[in-house]
């Protein structure tokens, strides 16, 4: 019950264009965001959202912020993951909550709508993808008793 009731003043801050400020619990979007930081929620409309976007929505368990890796404008779906997490999880555009603009960890405070931080979080996005595209062509080549990387000379 209590956390149906601050995700609902969550949303009523955010309606009335107040940023709101949250303390992260996990590390699913190390390095960027880790456990003990803050994220600065701004309510920003599904609708301007871009790939690559961090966002916060409600869950069954509490909020959640994750990369948005893809929309659905016509079935009104977000796709977001963690930065190095392979499944996608899906949610309605009524389960989104707003973007994350800031992180502040300590006294430093990172503007993410800053385009410096945009090209940054974009280019460590696709990183994170092609390293999991690797890992996983790695584990399929382990799996089939394949040694990898080795040429045999004659």
């Amino acid at each position: 019950m209590q956390a149906a009731v601050s995700h609902k003043l969550i949303k009523q801050q955010l309606k009335i264009r107040q940023k709101v400020q949250l303390k992260v619990i996990s590390n699913s979007m190390a390095p960027l965001i880790r456990a003990g930081d803050l994220v600065e929620i701004t309510a920003v409309l599904p609708s301007n959202l871009q790939t690559g976007s961090i966002i916060t929505v409600v869950t069954m368990d509490g909020l959640l912020t994750h990369r948005l890796v893809n929309i659905e404008g016509h079935a009104h779906q977000l796709f977001i993951r963690g930065e190095w997490q392979m499944s996608v999880e899906s949610f309605a555009f009524a389960d989104y909550l707003g973007q994350v603009t800031a992180v502040i960890r300590g006294k430093k405070q990172r503007r993410l709508n800053a385009y410096s931080w945009q090209w940054m979080a974009k280019g460590q996005f696709w990183l994170g993808i092609k390293y999991l595209f690797v890992a996983q062509l790695m584990k399929k080549s382990l799996q089939k008793g394949r040694k990898l990387f080795l040429r045999k000379t004659t």
